[in-house]
């Protein structure tokens, strides 16, 4: 039976089990192989993990919150699309798939489009066109048919 190295960290005599014999020590064929030290290349790219944004959409017209993530980057509006469907199945004059909410990463900002819905979607009272996409900014009114929401 001969001794392996592990193909991860190089540790000497690693024993698969097909290889195992009770009582018999393993031993080793080849010499452990000479570690590389580590040198540090400085770089102009940065390793940092930028945090996700996390913005807020708080009902104004009803007792609901919904969080939106940056990481998560596309949100949809609708009574049988999207993550709050079981909120918006409750509302009166929401299309199956009414709105959708996108953050921009290279910009960093959220926008949000009507999807051709029945009963509009507004921003600040003015409707928005169908297919076109509007920034949104803190303390902006987001209204999805006849829910109202303050965009934090």
């Amino acid at each position: 039976m001969a001794g392996k190295f592990c193909t991860n960290c190089s540790s000497r005599n690693i024993i698969l089990a097909k290889d195992y014999i009770p009582g018999q020590e393993p031993r080793e064929d080849k010499p452990a192989p000479e570690k590389v030290s580590e040198q540090i290349v400085s770089s102009s790219v940065s390793n940092t993990v930028t945090p996700p944004v996390i913005n807020r959409m708080v009902g104004i017209n009803h007792e609901v919150t919904f969080e939106l993530h940056s990481d998560k980057g596309k949100y949809t509006f609708g009574r049988k699309a999207g993550e709050f469907t079981v909120f918006f199945n409750s509302i009166r004059f929401i299309s199956r798939e009414h709105a959708e909410i996108t953050f921009d990463n290279n910009h960093k900002y959220w926008s949000i489009v009507d999807l051709g819905s029945s009963n509009g979607t507004f921003v600040n009272g003015k409707k928005l066109d169908p297919d076109t996409a509007v920034k949104v900014s803190t303390g902006d009114v987001i209204q999805i048919a006849f829910a109202k929401f303050k965009f934090e």
